[in-house]
């Protein structure tokens, strides 16, 4: 094989694996509302808020009320509801990922060790007392490995596994309103039924005394 064609082959490897990495994507140019100007550029860093951070800011919708009884009864449903924990689940795993694929920008490095000790026989050692036949053996290894992002693999992973994360810690945010509004709603038609007996019954005591 002559050293033309393996160059030629080495740079065609170069060029696949630069398509398949892919250009930088580029937003469409729309007109956007200026409370999502964040969204519209993409200079701007989107970090995704963890799941409590996005609770405290839930927590001041309800609150608002200043209804004790209602706060307790979405807190207690936000602690029980099992699609809440799943959802969190999925964050915590995806927001791991995130921190593993993070690493692959770093260098790997790993050690290894051995320590023992090889007994000779006697046949060996010419008939040599234990102490001489008995020998200590150690070793010790470490490798560096460090992968160039020469076509952004690594950028790219990392910046899809962010992408993920963010859509994980909506959802949880997402389920979070959900439960609330549920509790709330439900909450406020009890409180209308119970103020329509009241004054029902207040009506009805007036014309039982007229």
């Amino acid at each position: 094989m002559s050293a033309a064609f393996r160059l030629s082959a080495l740079a065609m490897s170069a060029m696949l694996a630069a398509c398949a990495v892919g250009p930088d994507f580029k937003r469409p140019d729309t007109v956007t509302a200026a409370r999502f100007a964040r969204d519209a550029h993409p200079s701007m860093q989107y970090d995704a808020a963890p799941p409590d951070a996005s609770a405290e800011a839930d927590a001041a919708f309800w609150r608002g009320f200043g209804d004790p009884a209602l706060t307790r009864l979405i807190d207690a449903a936000l602690a029980a509801n099992q699609d809440l924990q799943a959802a969190v689940s999925r964050y915590d795993a995806s927001n791991a990922l995130l921190s593993q694929a993070a690493f692959d920008r770093y260098p790997t490095i790993t050690a290894s060790g051995q320590i023992g000790h090889q007994l000779s026989s006697r046949d060996q050692a010419f008939g040599a007392p234990r102490s001489v036949r008995d020998t200590p053996v150690s070793s010790v290894g470490i490798n560096a490995a460090w992968e160039l992002d020469l076509f952004g693999r690594v950028r790219r992973s990392i910046e899809s596994q962010r992408a993920e994360t963010a859509a994980s810690a909506a959802d949880v945010r997402a389920v979070r309103v959900a439960i609330a509004a549920e509790v709330a709603r439900t909450y406020v038609d009890l409180r209308g039924s119970q103020e329509r007996l009241r004054i029902a019954r207040d009506n009805a005591a007036n014309q039982q005394q007229t």
